[in-house]
């Protein structure tokens, strides 16, 4: 196991290691909890004799998207960095060069949700799992690389009724659509999950045939890493006109 219990820790079983949102009770994600996954995939990236992550939400739920409470009260400086550590940690974990796996239950809305999208693979609670992207009724707008995973991910007219419709998925409909690839019962998600990422690994041609279909969409989020991103003026603008 990696480090003290907190927002985000891994343990590693069968030279997989397992990473876990940990942050009560719904994994909500604050600066804090995405700038020390990014610090924990950076270590990962570099460990030797990994054959790939797994990506799972500590307690009952994945993660239910950015802490509405805490996020709302950034300053600009703070936002700045959220949106950094965000871009960041999604242009890692989709270009991991090893497998990464999903295993989702409970929530996994917005932001939760896309950090699932990053995986390739997706499995999925058979029971209770809530997939969707709210932030249209939120009034949330999206940092540049999830908007880029949304677009490479999802299907057309599934990203349109999830992103603009702002509906929720049930396990059924999220199987049905091709945003998750396998429904078990919950109890079997880690081990199942482990297992699909050794299996994935065995394949000799795995990292380069998935940088070959990724490095269109990598480039654009390294660039966006590179830059200042435009939804810190769109939030404080918002933030103006409804003072």
């Amino acid at each position: 196991m990696s480090g003290a219990q907190g927002p985000v820790w891994y343990a590693t079983e069968s030279d997989v290691a397992v990473v876990h949102l940990d942050r009560p009770p719904v994994n909500a994600i604050d600066l804090e909890m995405i700038s020390k996954l990014g610090l924990m995939l950076d270590e990962l990236s570099h460990k030797q004799g990994l054959r790939g992550v797994v990506l799972a939400g500590a307690g009952v739920n994945f993660s239910a998207g950015l802490d509405t409470k805490a996020v709302p009260g950034y300053g600009a400086e703070q936002l700045r960095e959220l949106s950094a550590a965000i871009n960041r940690v999604v242009l890692m974990l989709y270009g991991l060069p090893m497998p990464t796996v999903a295993a989702i239950r409970g929530a996994a809305l917005g932001g939760g949700f896309c950090l699932a999208l990053t995986c390739d693979y997706r499995l999925c609670a058979d029971q209770n799992a809530r997939l969707g992207l709210p932030e249209v009724t939120a009034g949330i707008p999206y940092p540049a690389s999830p908007l880029d995973l949304i677009v490479a991910e999802l299907d057309p007219n599934v990203r349109r009724r999830l992103a603009l419709h702002g509906e929720t998925l049930t396990p059924e409909a999220a199987k049905a659509a091709g945003v998750v690839d396998l429904l078990l019962p919950e109890d079997q998600l880690t081990e199942r999950a482990i297992e699909t990422v050794l299996q994935l690994a065995r394949a000799p041609g795995y990292a380069a045939v998935k940088h070959q279909l990724r490095a269109p969409v990598l480039d654009r989020m390294r660039k966006h890493v590179e830059t200042l991103d435009p939804i810190v003026g769109l939030i404080l603008a918002q933030r103006k006109d409804r003072d």
